[in-house]
């Protein structure tokens, strides 16, 4: 295992329109000494056609591919692959500031106690790329670690889509789990097994279109939020 390499997986499933766009932005990361896993959760399109293209001009770039089950067990397998001491995935539609991955390995390298950060991030509809808002953690609050991480999490999740982990908590929590809202419990199941670490910055953008899920089926994670209401209900105050 290499302690200096970020694992970022990828799912991909009927990508076509934001691919290649995705790839270029984890490419040109200030910080080079990555893994980009990319894992096509059986699309139609010509996702495929798209990555393999992009391989063959980043040799950190790996190829998977396997029948649709969903964004939880395209994780899985990616992770599965991932070699990296520093772990992270992306949604195919969210955009990356070329700084991401530098700034996230940087808190957890000078906080040897966290093995999980996350940070602040914005979001514009694609219909109106004008409008973007910034989602900050509820109330102004400095960057550092987070005592009431579990206390908020119970309520809602606060995680975002700038965050990482180190392979030792994903190893030892293990799969995500393989329904909607699947980033939310693995991130209740971090908190619970370590300290947890807040940036106060955004370094991305959540793209919200007509076809993603948040908008395509409201109430689409609440089996996600039982879950973790049931893992931290003993936890919070």
């Amino acid at each position: 295992m290499d302690c200096e390499k970020v694992s970022i997986v990828v799912p991909v499933y009927n990508g076509e329109k934001f691919i290649e766009s995705c790839l270029e932005q984890l490419i040109n990361q200030t910080y080079k000494n990555l893994e980009i896993i990319v894992v096509n959760d059986g699309s139609s399109d010509s996702s495929k056609i798209i990555i393999q293209n992009k391989m063959k001009l980043d040799n950190r770039i790996f190829y998977y591919e396997k029948i649709n089950g969903g964004t939880g067990s395209a994780l899985n397998l990616g992770f599965s692959k991932a070699s990296g001491y520093y772990q992270t995935w992306s949604s195919c539609d969210d955009i990356k500031y070329e700084n991401y991955i530098e700034e996230l390995v940087s808190c957890l390298k000078e906080n040897t106690k966290c093995d999980f950060v996350f940070s602040d991030h914005e979001e514009k509809y694609l219909n109106n790329p004008k409008v973007i808002i910034r989602r900050k953690l509820a109330g102004v609050r400095e960057s550092g670690i987070m005592e009431d991480f579990l206390n908020i999490t119970y309520k809602y999740c606060i995680t975002g889509i700038c965050f990482m982990f180190t392979k030792k908590i994903k190893d030892n929590i293990g799969e995500f789990d393989e329904l909607a809202g699947e980033d939310y419990i693995m991130g209740a199941k971090m908190g619970l097994c370590s300290k947890v670490y807040y940036l106060d910055k955004s370094l991305g953008i959540h793209v919200l279109h007509d076809n993603c899920l948040t908008l395509r089926k409201p109430g689409c994670t609440n089996q996600a939020d039982m879950i973790v209401r049931r893992l931290l209900e003993r936890f919070v105050r």
